[in-house]
């Protein structure tokens, strides 16, 4: 049996190794797409979740990068969260071409929602597209 600590310490480890990993091929990509929503966790934890999108070797990837959690569900505090998730990758916000929300208007909103303060925030080319 391996205790707790050690657990978490062989989780933390392998979740950077698929994370260097993710990190080394959406680089190389010519562009990416960000998804992202918020899911409750099983201690009703209010997190959001992201994912890239992205072209390597002709084939569509689309890599988990993964949660943080929200202490509001405001647009303001949930793009900040998300440009911390995006942080780690060093990615240029020019070659984002999409970002994929749900159409609640904190996310889908066009003057204040996520998606306008990702575009506010250097995520120019990022179309948002309605993700069901």
């Amino acid at each position: 049996m391996l205790s707790p600590d050690i657990q978490n310490d062989l989780f933390t480890s392998l979740a950077s190794v698929l994370l260097d990993y993710v990190k080394s091929e959406v680089e190389i990509a010519s562009c990416y797409a960000i998804l992202a929503d918020e899911v409750k966790d099983a201690s009703k934890k209010e997190l959001l979740g992201a994912s890239l999108r992205y072209i390597h070797k002709g084939n569509v990837r689309e890599r988990a990068i993964g949660f943080i959690e929200l202490k509001d569900m405001d647009a303001g505090t949930i793009s900040e969260k998300l440009i911390e998730l995006l942080k780690p990758f060093e990615l240029d916000p020019q070659k984002c071409v999409g970002q994929g929300y749900h159409g609640a208007s904190v996310m889908s909103g066009i003057h204040g929602g996520v998606q306008a303060r990702m575009k506010g925030a250097g995520y120019r080319n990022a179309t948002y597209v309605y993700c069901a």
